[in-house]
């Protein structure tokens, strides 16, 4: 069972290599944001006023809206809610409409990571725990009752693993928490407008590639793609999908 942590730029393809790698060699795909995306949505109110899925939308992730406002806030969340001052310190007035991605960015980053630098990459160190535990038992039982269906666990994949900074604790440290694990890296790069990123927010920078990371250059198609990502598992440390 393996453990990877995809990294790269909005766009570049890591949720289509985590995909393949679901469909197609039994992983169980994870996301450090899944539980971020599932705390923005109740502070504003929960699924009916703010659904995960809306604020997950490619279509709108840029755009500002005021259903994200410092006004839209549920005042039930939390009681006082820091987060409003967190987006009054960004600037933003009370009826100031704001996009889902610098929300997004605020709430984990200058909300949560300042209040606790292992918030998040705790909450991922259970689930991995977790998972661990439960193939297990799925793989006892299975020998016990001989499941001739049985299919051994390709392993996780961690979607967008980000933050890597040189000076700060190991545990607030999301690539470190997936090679504590014996996991690698896998790059996903893709060559995007102005070859730059959305933003100088540090959710928005890349991550160094080091010794034993793995690279996907996604310039290809999916059926490449898929390719490329077998080859990986394979071995290979550098695919490259682009046609000669």
């Amino acid at each position: 069972m393996q453990l990877i942590g995809l990294t790269g730029q909005a766009g570049a393809g890591k949720d289509t290599v985590a995909d393949i790698l679901v469909d197609y060699f039994n992983f169980t795909k994870m996301a450090w944001a899944d539980p971020l995306y599932e705390e923005v949505s109740a502070a504003y109110g929960g699924p009916e006023r703010m659904s995960v899925e809306h604020l997950k939308m490619r279509e709108t992730k840029e755009l500002p809206q005021f259903a994200l406002s410092r006004a839209s806030l549920d005042t039930g969340f939390g009681g006082d809610h820091e987060f409003e001052r967190v987006l009054e310190s960004a600037g933003y007035g009370r009826l100031d409409p704001v996009s889902p991605r610098h929300v997004l960015q605020l709430w984990g980053t200058e909300y949560r990571r300042a209040q606790d630098c292992d918030y998040w990459v705790n909450q991922t160190r259970e689930r991995i725990a977790a998972w661990k535990i439960r193939m297990r038992h799925e793989m006892a039982d299975a020998i016990r009752d001989d499941d001739q269906n049985y299919q051994e666990p390709g392993g996780i994949v961690i979607v967008g693993t980000r933050f890597w900074f040189g000076n700060a604790p190991s545990g607030g440290n999301e690539e470190t928490v997936v090679r504590e694990n014996g996991g690698r890296m896998w790059h996903v790069w893709r060559t995007m407008e102005g070859g730059k990123p959305k933003s100088d927010h540090p959710s928005d920078l890349p991550l160094p590639i080091r010794t034993g990371d793995k690279l996907i250059l996604n310039f290809g198609d999916i059926e490449t793609l898929a390719t490329a990502v077998q080859l990986a598992l394979s071995g290979n440390d550098i695919v490259n999908t682009e046609s000669e």
